[in-house]
């Protein structure tokens, strides 16, 4: 049998293979054997109760759907309550991703959702940075660099920062990520983009613009993978962009 256990820093997984944040829950142990995962990636959650956007939040087209779901939570009590406990059942490390208004919010629900059966917290910094005018903090080195100092110094669970694509020069993003001491970099969420309908003259998702992913923005994502993996010398886990 072909040995396929790869390192991710001090994280051993038993294949390469994990499910991005957001594209997989609980329900989907009915219908496939989670333990033949390398590692199990559960979907975005902030510290606060969060409805997500509005509707509609899908648009779907021939090689790539576009959405707009928003960071719908119920929190970091449920997380370590309920979410953490379903999956200590499963051999794949668990590996939480986590998002925050704040840099100081990144480093308190770091410290909160370290508990046993968390291996690795993903820092999911395609979010807005509430004190910077909205720019996410992924846009921005000094404040990806901040972040992930900030959840370094809450924790000694290993941090993985995803990336965002819509970063001018994402390997400096993913750099400032390593001087921080990020353990890896998840490469990366999805490309800014919008539609409209023709026949309403209104956008697709109803919050107006949204991320696209899918097999169009392979090549895309490949080559952001690429650049990271040349700049930095920390693990590079590459992200279909969700």
């Amino acid at each position: 049998m072909v040995n396929l256990n790869v390192n991710v820093g001090s994280l051993q997984l038993a294949n390469p293979v994990m499910p991005a944040s957001g594209t997989f829950a609980e329900g989907m142990a009915q219908i496939f054997d989670l333990n033949r995962l390398g590692a199990i990636v559960t979907k975005t959650i902030t510290d606060d109760l969060r409805e997500g956007n509005p509707t509609p939040r899908i648009a779907e087209f021939k090689n790539s759907t576009l959405f707009s779901i928003g960071t719908p939570s119920k929190g970091g009590d449920y997380y370590i309550n309920e979410t953490v406990p379903f999956y200590r059942s499963y051999s794949p490390p668990l590996v939480a991703s986590i998002s925050a208004d704040s840099i100081e919010q990144f480093g308190e629900l770091a410290a909160k959702i370290s508990v046993p059966g968390v291996r690795a917290i993903e820092a999911n910094i395609s979010c807005p940075n509430l004190k910077k005018n909205g720019l996410a903090f992924g846009m921005d080195a000094d404040a990806t660099y901040q972040v992930v100092r900030a959840m370094k110094a809450a924790t000694d669970v290993p941090i993985w920062p995803k990336m965002t694509p819509n970063a001018a020069n994402i390997a400096e993003i993913a750099l400032a990520a390593e001087e921080a001491g990020a353990d890896a970099v998840v490469v990366s969420n999805a490309l800014l983009a919008m539609a409209i309908d023709v026949e309403t003259f209104l956008p697709k998702v109803a919050n107006v613009m949204g991320g696209i992913t899918g097999p169009a923005i392979k090549p895309i994502l490949l080559r952001m993978t690429y650049q990271c993996a040349q700049a930095v010398k920390i693990p590079v886990i590459g992200c279909g962009g969700t």
